[in-house]
């Protein structure tokens, strides 16, 4: 009920989300035609996603809040 005068104004917003690249690899051996052995090795760089950007660029506005009134919405990191 304390929002219900409330309103959004705009719909853009900049998303900027890194995501990590990955290497994997692997082998396979047949030792004999009965026996195989396989290995595999898998690296991702998940330490790349330090940063999820959300930049409404002056684009979206809050109209109506209760004692704020109108607020633009900033850059959310």
């Amino acid at each position: 009920m304390y929002f219900d005068g409330a309103s959004i104004e705009g719909d853009e917003a900049q998303l900027s989300i890194p995501f990590p690249w990955h290497v994997r690899g692997g082998a396979e051996w047949a030792i004999t035609e009965g026996f195989r052995l396989a290995g595999g090795i898998s690296y991702e760089a998940w330490s790349t996603q330090q940063e999820l950007r959300a930049d409404p660029e002056g684009k979206l506005t809050l109209r109506g809040l209760p004692a704020v009134g109108d607020y633009a919405m900033k850059p959310i990191l």
